[in-house]
């Protein structure tokens, strides 16, 4: 049986979230297993002031939306990053270990 993707998107505003679908006026940032895509969002984000909140880092910073989309792009190549270290040590069963 094949493991659920959850998507990652965030806001112009930094904000960061994982779920089923991206909302309209959101930018996907990836997608990967329910089991691994959470939790490396959660390691890789900044905190926010506000409590369960994560931030993209550097998009609530950034001077214009370049600098934004290129925060967001850094932010992508670490999580894919880290979603294919994390399936390489686990056997590239999606969060199952064999």
């Amino acid at each position: 049986m094949r493991e659920k993707t959850l998507k990652a998107f965030c806001f112009r505003s930094g904000e960061v979230r994982v779920a089923d679908e991206v909302p309209a006026r959101a930018l996907l940032i990836t997608s990967g297993p329910q089991t691994v895509l959470p939790g490396i969002v959660e390691i890789n984000a900044s905190p926010a002031f506000k409590p369960g909140v994560l931030l993209v880092p550097g998009v609530k910073e950034a001077a214009n939306d370049d600098e934004a989309l290129d925060a967001v792009d850094k932010f992508r190549k670490v999580l894919n990053k880290s979603m294919c270290s994390l399936l390489y040590v686990v056997g590239g069963r999606h969060g199952t270990a064999s």
